[in-house]
């Protein structure tokens, strides 16, 4: 009894293991990107345009990170998730974004993607990578960086709206960090 009793808790403790272990896919809806708590800011003078940015994942290394085991990126409308929570961020710091605006903010989605592990619970672990450029009215390129973010949370169970929450997150940090670097905010006025 003892013996049936220890087999039949080991192939719960499997069944319960393997149904964490599940891995997402390699790929999931792009999630919605917070904008950052901070406190609204009164309008600080400059006029852009945020433009769509490139999703270039994959591209910018030479490798398609996406098929390694375990990795799940955004797939969709990713430039354009990035570029309204891009607009979202800088409305909020107090810089008015209007389309027909001479200064043009655009970029590149580099990187951003979640990898889970299993143990006894799911850890996950996104980042993010955006490339920051910012665009004079004649065309030249006044500005330019990359910011990254990152974001590890663990769950008894990873679900696809874990990896989603994880993935926005990290992106939010990535634009919040563009928002925080001082030279790309001063070019917004050259």
């Amino acid at each position: 009894m003892n013996k049936s009793y220890f087999l039949g808790l080991m192939l719960f403790a499997t069944v319960i293991s393997s149904g964490c272990a599940r891995h997402i896919g390699a790929s999931i809806a792009v999630p919605e990107i917070p904008t950052p708590a901070a406190e609204a800011r009164p309008r600080l003078g400059a006029t852009i345009a945020v433009r769509d940015f490139k999703d270039v994942r994959g591209q910018a290394q030479g490798q398609e990170l996406g098929e390694a085991p375990g990795v799940t990126k955004p797939e969709g409308d990713v430039g354009t998730r990035v570029a309204e929570a891009m607009a979202a961020v800088f409305e909020k710091r107090g810089i008015t974004v209007d389309e027909t605006a001479a200064t043009v903010v655009r970029g590149e989605v580099r990187q951003w993607q979640s990898k889970v592990t299993t143990t006894t619970s799911g850890v996950i672990e996104s980042t993010a990578a955006v490339y920051v450029e910012v665009v004079d009215r004649s065309g030249n390129s006044v500005y330019s960086g990359t910011y990254h973010g990152s974001r590890t949370s663990q769950f008894p169970v990873v679900s696809a709206s874990d990896v989603q929450d994880s993935l926005g997150i990290a992106m939010a940090q990535a634009l919040d960090q563009a928002l925080q670097d001082q030279e790309l905010l001063g070019a917004l006025w050259r």
